[in-house]
């Protein structure tokens, strides 16, 4: 008896769980529905490995949605490049003047002679290079932009809708753009510099949406940095000067009488350049003009195009996606 068990339980056949419930399960339509729809998960869940037939699969059947998406991004973002104001680029080309090139190497060569009088005054004269570092610093500094902007009352361009705040009785206590607000942006999207160091050249770009206005600040950035350079210049020689002639007037020895005169000699010769070089720190090779209408840098309506049409398609893809997990969740949800 034993061994005829033994017998029967080795010829029956042996089956998985999946296998014996869907022997036993009847031809009912739903039933059927239920096992094929366990069976698709429990593939879908233990596939590993990428499967480009049914990736194909998947874009032959929802082929209309992600098109739809994609046209529909595109269409939208051309749409937002019309509505996006013209943003056009006024250049102007410089060349540092250091303000002493005919004086700058006498001035120079007695500071090296008389170098512990001179450190004494505080009488520097800075390389090539550093005069153009300082001038780019000086520039683009918030004490150099901020009156510029107060000067070119830039404040109700860049913010009108404060000048509307200003003249509404009801919004009157509502938060204003400050200058600081107006000089981050003005150095952040309005205004670049560009230093050449191979040949020792400087760009000056400004952005606005203003073709005629943006040439015009860009004019007139140079014309007021060589300005403030000046100034600088007369006020520094002056306070020299000032400090030179009391040491004089103190000397007992011809030598430092004529070290220090010598000395006075060249803080007169860079002020007269200071005063009579209007080109003082910056020469202009090329001053900017107002771009053509069409020569815009933005917005740019290819760059949209491309990137409207990749971002549709992937939300077309993900909508897809959704709406597959979303019939099959349909087909399995009534009858478990």
């Amino acid at each position: 008896m034993g061994s005829l068990t033994c017998h029967c339980s080795s010829a029956w056949p042996q089956r998985t769980p999946v296998e014996f419930s869907v022997q036993n399960i009847s031809n009912d339509e739903s039933s059927a529905r239920v096992v094929r729809a366990i069976l698709i998960s429990d593939s879908s869940v233990h596939g590993s490995g990428f499967d480009l037939e049914a990736m194909i699969r998947f874009v032959r059947e929802y082929w209309v949605w992600i098109l739809s998406c994609a046209l529909l991004g595109g269409t939208a973002a051309v749409a937002l490049s019309f509505a996006s104001p013209r943003v056009y680029r006024a250049e102007t080309l410089l060349a540092p003047t250091n303000g002493s090139d005919e004086a700058g190497g006498s001035l120079g060569s007695l500071v090296g002679r008389y170098s512990s009088l001179a450190n004494a005054v505080g009488i520097t004269v800075p390389s090539e290079t550093g005069m153009v570092q300082i001038a780019i610093a000086r520039l683009q500094s918030r004490s150099f932009i901020e009156p510029f902007i107060l000067e070119e009352n830039i404040m109700p361009i860049f913010y009108p809708e404060d000048q509307q705040a200003q003249n509404a009785a009801d919004q009157l206590g509502a938060k204003r753009h400050t200058l600081q607000d107006a000089y981050r942006r003005f150095v952040r999207s309005v205004l670049l510099v560009k230093h050449d160091k191979s040949s020792n050249l400087v760009t000056i770009r400004v952005d606005w949406q203003d073709r005629e206005l943006a040439a015009r600040w860009a004019n007139k950035l140079v014309a007021r940095i060589n300005t403030v350079m000046r100034a600088d210049a007369i006020e520094e020689t002056d306070r020299n000067l000032e400090y030179l002639r009391v040491e004089l007037a103190k000397a007992d020895y011809v030598s430092l009488k004529d070290s220090i005169s010598s000395l006075m000699e060249g803080q007169i010769n860079k002020r007269m350049l200071a005063l009579t070089q209007l080109d003082y720190a910056f020469r202009v090779l090329d001053p900017a003009q107002a771009p053509d209408y069409n020569k815009k840098i933005a917005p740019r309506r290819s760059i949209y195009l491309v990137v409207g049409f990749a971002l549709g398609s992937f939300v077309g893809v993900l909508l897809a996606l959704w709406r597959r997990t979303r019939q099959r969740g349909l087909d399995v949800l009534p009858y478990t």
